[in-house]
């Protein structure tokens, strides 16, 4: 727990950094930041953003661009994560999304640490454990607190197209949809 609350702390610093560098409250809300610590003992950062795909804004978590930072650098084994948001400076869990590709880029990431609170942490696996029960329970049996990312932002994702490039056809990415509207 101890490298999880010292993630915490690197959060927490660039966080109270943006906003001292006297960024408005209004263009911070909907952002959060994110630590990931390597196996190498290497730490990556990075704010939640927003990027184009094919001219149409797509906003992308904290916990992607601190992987994709991880990965440009030829890492991919992820020990610990911590996600904090900008409005509350509360702990937040990786989307779904996320945790696939945490778990897809390294399927040893199953074991990494994950922050659920400001003294909680779980492994991947049970995180995952736990959603799947809590999908299966019923809301009013809950006991369960934390929120993802996007569901604390109230960002319903679902018909954002999912590029993956490992099944890309003549180097064009595959488009992947998991909402059933969207298909045709």
């Amino acid at each position: 727990m101890t490298e999880l609350h010292n993630l915490y702390e690197t959060a927490m610093q660039i966080l109270e950094k943006t906003i001292s560098m006297g960024m408005s409250p209004q263009a911070m809300e909907n952002t959060s930041v994110c630590a990931i610590l390597t196996d190498r003992g290497n730490v990556y950062t990075a704010l939640s953003g927003s990027r184009l795909e094919n001219g149409v804004p797509v906003r992308t978590c904290s916990e992607y661009e601190a992987i994709t930072a991880m990965m440009m650098s030829g890492e991919n084994r992820i020990i610990g994560i911590v996600t904090i948001a900008f409005k509350n400076r509360q702990v937040t869990i990786p989307c779904d999304k996320c945790r696939e590709l945490i778990c897809r880029i390294n399927y040893d990431n199953i074991t990494c640490g994950i922050m659920t609170d400001e003294n909680t942490a779980l492994s991947m696996q049970m995180l995952i454990n736990q959603s799947v029960e809590q999908k299966s329970t019923s809301a009013s049996d809950q006991n369960i607190s934390w929120q993802t990312d996007a569901e604390f932002w109230g960002n319903d994702d679902s018909d954002i197209p999912i590029y993956q490039a490992d099944t890309a056809v003549n180097n064009n990415p595959v488009m992947m949809n998991s909402n059933p509207a969207m298909m045709n």
